[in-house]
C-alpha cells in the first residue's frame, strides 16, 4: 500500500512494502524528484537497507557456527512493514522480526522507519530495538535514487554534487564483485564540487568514507537542488546505473561497509557492525530536502 504525507510545500509517497520512498514531488513546480523505478534500468527506487549494506561474499555469513544465505543490502527491503502511526505529515512503519526472517537473520528485533516533513525536508529517522535475549548486531542505510535531470530543461551534465562543509578525504575501492578492498584518497571531488559527467559510472561507482557531510544536488541552470544531510554514519555511496547512462543519481548514507572479497563474514565480527544490548534502542538517520 501507497501512503501520502504532505504539506505546503511537498507530496511524499511511501510504500509499506520495505518502507521505501515512492514518491518526492514539489508542489511549486509539480516536479518530480525520486527516481520513479524504471526497470530498464533499476527497479527500485529507496530501498532501506538493514541489517547489512552492501554484499556478502558469495552472500553468505556465519553465526554461532552455522551458515545463512542473506541477499544485497538484507532484508528490510522486501519485507511487509505495518503502520505504527500516521498524521498529516509523519509516517512511522515498523517490522517485527518474524519465524521466516529468523531464517535468514537469526535475531529478535524491531525495525521502525519515520517519515517527518519539515517545510521541504524529509526527516527519515531509523530506530532500531533489540527485542531479544542477546547482542543485535546490524548495520543500516539508505539509498535513495534522484531523477537527473530533474525536468526537460536540463541535461546530465548540467548537474553537479556540492560539498559546502565537509569534503570526504578517503574513497573506498570496491572489487569487482562490489565489496570492499583498500582505502585511498579521494581526487574526485575538487573545491568541494564533484561534476556530473556523462558515462561516470561506466566504469566504476564511487563510495567514499564520510561521517557526516551535506551533499547537494544542482545546476547552476535553474535554483531546484536536492539536498542529503547525514550524522554518524560512515560511508557516502554515489551510483547510478554502470551499462548505461541512466538518469538518475543515487546518494546513499550508509552506517556499515560491504565484506572483503574473498572473506565469508562472521557476522558477530564483521566490520562496523553495531553491537545493540537486549532492551535497548539504537536511532540514526537522514534528511532529504527540497529547494524549489
Amino acid at each position: 500500500m501507497i501512503h501520502t504525507i504532505e504539506n505546503d510545500i511537498i507530496k511524499v509517497d511511501i510504500n509499506d512494502l520495505g518502507a521505501e520512498l515512492w514518491s518526492i514531488k514539489g508542489k511549486k513546480t509539480g516536479d518530480e524528484y525520486l527516481w520513479q523505478g524504471n526497470p530498464l534500468y533499476w527497479k527500485d527506487r529507496a530501498i532501506n537497507l538493514f541489517p547489512i549494506c552492501g554484499r556478502l561474499y558469495n552472500g553468505e555469513y556465519e553465526h554461532n557456527g552455522k551458515v545463512y544465505q542473506m541477499r544485497l543490502h538484507g532484508i528490510a527491503r522486501t519485507m511487509q512493514f505495518s503502520v505504527y502511526e500516521k498524521t498529516k505529515t509523519k509516517l512511522v512503519l515498523e517490522l517485527v522480526s518474524t519465524e521466516e526472517s529468523k531464517l535468514i537473520y537469526p535475531f529478535d528485533f524491531n525495525l521502525k522507519i519515520k517519515y517527518e516533513l519539515d517545510g521541504g525536508t524529509i526527516n527519515q529517522t531509523f530506530i532500531v530495538f533489540n527485542s531479544g535475549k542477546d547482542v543485535l548486531p546490524f548495520t543500516i542505510g539508505g539509498h535513495p535514487g534522484f531523477n537527473v535531470p530533474f525536468n526537460s530543461s536540463t541535461k546530465w551534465s548540467d548537474y553537479y554534487l556540492e560539498f559546502p562543509n565537509e569534503v570526504p578525504s578517503e574513497e573506498i575501492v570496491f572489487s569487482n564483485n562490489l565489496m570492499a578492498n583498500k582505502y585511498i584518497p579521494q581526487t574526485n571531488i575538487v573545491d568541494g564540487k564533484f561534476p556530473l559527467v556523462d558515462n561516470m559510472f561506466s566504469a566504476k561507482d564511487y563510495f567514499f568514507k564520510s561521517k557526516s557531510a551535506t551533499v547537494i544536488l544542482k545546476s547552476d541552470k535553474h535554483n531546484q537542488s536536492v539536498t542529503v544531510k547525514y550524522n554518524d554514519m560512515l560511508v557516502l555511496g554515489l551510483w547510478s546505473d554502470n551499462a548505461h547512462q541512466a538518469p538518475y543519481i543515487c546518494i546513499e548514507p550508509w552506517l556499515g561497509v560491504p565484506a572483503t572479497d574473498g572473506e565469508r563474514d562472521d557476522i558477530m565480527t564483521k566490520q562496523a557492525m553495531m553491537k545493540l544490548q537486549p532492551n535497548t534502542e539504537y536511532q540514526n538517520g537522514f534528511s532529504i530536502t527540497i529547494k524549489e
